[in-house]
């Protein structure tokens, strides 16, 4: 039953989407941006037409690889560009590796010839010290 002067308050849903109308719509907020500014995100068109950024990664990939590229951050550039660091990285690696392994031979022969010294040295600090022992001098040849 309604009653005349009073006014029923309507609750007003999500709105009807269409998704050809918020791809227009992504598409125009991105070219509208783009004469505005000089770099664009992914966010600013989010932003701009009132949808989530995920809605573009997830829906609208043509277009966020538009964005990324734009900005210079396209998918597959970014990849390329980490295997090609990764690849950087392994061979840097690798030399550092050989680079340890010949410095871990070096030490183990210095500390080698360092053990034969200090031996030597302990004999000779004993023969110095010991009233009994008389060294033997070579003959000149």
């Amino acid at each position: 039953m309604k009653r005349e002067g009073t006014k029923v308050a309507t609750v007003k849903g999500p709105r009807p989407r269409s998704r050809e109308q918020t791809a227009a719509a992504l598409k125009e907020a991105f070219q509208r941006l783009l004469l505005s500014r000089e770099t664009v995100t992914i966010t600013d068109v989010a932003k701009e037409v009132g949808v989530t950024p995920a809605l573009i990664h997830n829906k609208y990939a043509d277009l966020a690889e538009a964005i990324r590229k734009r900005a210079g951050k396209a998918s597959r550039d970014q990849r390329d560009d980490k295997h090609r660091q990764l690849v950087e990285a392994k061979e840097t690696i690798r030399d550092l590796r050989q680079a340890n392994g010949a410095l871990l031979e070096e030490v183990r022969v210095l500390a080698s010839k360092n053990e034969a010294l200090r031996r030597q040295l302990a004999e000779a600090r004993a023969v110095a010290s010991s009233k009994n022992v008389t060294p033997i001098r070579r003959k000149p040849s």
